[in-house]
C-alpha cells in the first residue's frame, strides 16, 4: 500500500515502513507485524513509487520512524532531531551505517532483530522473524519515552 501526505493532511507522527518482497531479507511474518503497528497508531508507508516530495512528507513530521533495516530507512534523514527511529533487522547482521546515520541528526537509533530463517546464508540477506509480543514490548517502551 502507499501513502504520502498531502499539504493539509495531519501530521504523521508514527511511521511504519514496509518493504517489497522482491528485495530480499523479508519479514516473514510481514502481515502480523504490520498489525501490531497499526495497533500502536503508526502510518504504514510504501515509498517504493513514492515522488521524492512525497518521500520527504512521509518523514518530516514523524517523531518515531519504523521499518526493515537498508536503504529505504535512510529516509530518516528527513526526519527532525529527536526523531526515534527503530531497525528491524535479522540477528547476526552487525550493520553501524544506521547507527551512524542516526547520530549527526539527532536521532535516538534503536534494533530489534529476529531469527533468520536460514542461518546458512548472509545474515544481511536472510529473511527472518519478529517476535510480536517483544514488538510490542519494544514499542511501548519507545512511544512512552515520546512522552516525557
Amino acid at each position: 500500500m502507499s501513502a504520502f501526505a498531502a499539504p493539509n493532511a495531519p501530521a504523521w507522527t508514527r511511521v511504519y515502513v514496509t518493504r517489497a518482497k522482491a528485495h530480499g531479507r523479508d519479514i516473514v511474518n510481514q502481515a502480523e507485524v504490520t498489525g501490531v503497528f497499526q495497533a500502536f497508531g503508526f502510518t504504514v508507508v510504501d515509498v517504493e513509487g513514492l515522488t521524492f516530495a512525497q518521500q520527504v512528507a512521509a518523514f518530516k513530521d514523524a517523531r518515531i520512524v519504523a521499518g526493515c533495516m537498508g536503504a529505504t530507512m535512510t529516509n530518516t534523514v528527513f526526519c527532525e532531531p529527536g526523531t526515534i527511529v527503530l531497525h528491524l533487522a535479522p540477528e547476526g547482521w552487525i550493520e553501524p551505517f544506521y547507527w551512524d546515520l542516526a547520530g549527526p541528526c539527532g536521532h535516538s537509533y534503536a534494533a530489534l532483530f529476529g531469527p533468520p530463517t536460514d542461518s546458512s546464508i548472509a545474515p544481511h540477506t536472510a529473511a527472518f522473524t519478529i517476535d510480536l509480543s517483544r514488538l510490542a514490548d519494544v514499542l511501548s517502551q519507545l512511544l512512552a519515552g515520546l512522552e516525557r
